[in-house]
């Protein structure tokens, strides 16, 4: 899993979660226009897409998104 952020992160948090075959990337520039506002864009690219790599798991990707977002 690889994680994109947009904007600044003192804004409110949006997390977007893209369907298959949708890197985290695209889905950002797809839905960024319908945002009015400041916000802070966490939009992770899921195993096979964008830059993540390989798919290993979805319990995998589950727990490195859990990670990212307590830290």
């Amino acid at each position: 899993m690889f994680i994109n952020v947009y904007g600044n992160p003192e804004d409110p948090k949006v997390v977007l979660l893209a369907p298959m075959m949708v890197s985290g990337e695209d889905l950002y520039q797809l839905m960024k226009p319908y945002f009015k506002g400041n916000y802070f864009f966490i939009v992770p690219d899921q195993g096979g897409h964008g830059k993540a790599g390989a798919y290993i798991s979805a319990e995998e990707e589950y727990r490195e998104l859990k990670a990212y977002l307590v830290e």
